[in-house]
């Protein structure tokens, strides 16, 4: 699911994305009895990623925190 955000980034650094905005979906989870669907907007302009939005839903498997 991180991966999400990462993805658009290298699709536009691979040059496979033209200017304007490109939406798709991620399907994840489901073999295993968790499944999640992650959405994902991106805003290409001059060749340069200027707006990302990722969102859904997903099967919480853990929580936690971080002391710093």
């Amino acid at each position: 699911g991180s991966a999400a955000a990462g993805l658009p980034a290298h699709l536009v650094s691979a040059g496979a994305l033209d200017d304007g905005r490109h939406e798709w979906s991620i399907e994840q989870g489901r073999v295993m009895g968790r499944p999640s669907r992650i959405f994902v907007r991106l805003t290409v302009h001059g060749g340069v990623p200027r707006a990302l939005r990722v969102g859904g839903h997903a099967v919480p498997v853990m929580t936690g925190t971080i002391e710093v």
